[in-house]
């Protein structure tokens, strides 16, 4: 469901078909680092930054406490800035 909505989105903002095509592969390269990550980072940034929920709403769900979360969060970015920075992109780049 999250998929076709992001996918409606990028068409919706992005109509031109050169764009979409860059959108969805950077946003491809995003998902592959994402897979990569300790199951409670990963789980933390997708309730977080692909649901949208809060840091506290994120903790309730992943039944931990909002310090937690945060950590989880903090710890996925480093994990991800350093995968792309191996990669030859830097996260800047690809958001």
């Amino acid at each position: 469901r999250t998929r076709l909505l992001a996918q409606a989105t990028v068409f919706a903002v992005f109509p031109d078909g050169e764009t979409r095509r860059l959108v969805s592969e950077r946003g491809r390269r995003v998902l592959d680092g994402v897979r990569r990550l300790a199951e409670a980072q990963r789980q933390a940034v997708f309730l977080h930054y692909y649901e949208d929920l809060s840091i506290e709403e994120t903790a309730r769900r992943m039944g931990c406490s909002a310090s937690s979360v945060k950590t989880h969060l903090l710890r996925a970015r480093k994990k991800l800035r350093s995968w792309f920075d191996e990669h030859g992109e830097g996260m800047e780049q690809l958001l």
